[in-house]
């Protein structure tokens, strides 16, 4: 019984562990540009948005492992954004 409930919980894990990826890189480097081309500026859903610009490039360049790898981060990125969307607008409206 073990064996066959520990292969679909590492991959649970390795999914989890692995997700996020846009939502560090835009939120811990401050690099909002990223995510919509070179417009400067904070952006209001910037991990979303560079998730979709990555499965675009990554299905053009016919690369499956990134396209993979954003598909399982998209859901992630569009939770915390929206968790993370009224710190957002109170951001845009300041600047």
């Amino acid at each position: 019984m073990m064996k066959y409930t520990l292969k679909p919980l590492c991959v649970l894990c390795m999914a989890l562990m692995l997700s996020g990826c846009a939502t560090c890189v835009v939120r811990n480097h401050n690099m909002n540009d990223l995510a919509s081309g070179s417009d400067r500026g904070r952006k209001v859903y910037p991990a979303t948005q560079m998730d979709g610009s990555w499965m675009g490039w990554s299905v053009h360049e016919v690369n499956p492992f990134l396209f993979l790898g954003t598909l399982v981060d998209f859901p992630f990125s569009i939770l915390i954004d929206t968790v993370l969307l009224p710190y957002d607008v109170t951001m845009k409206m300041i600047e």
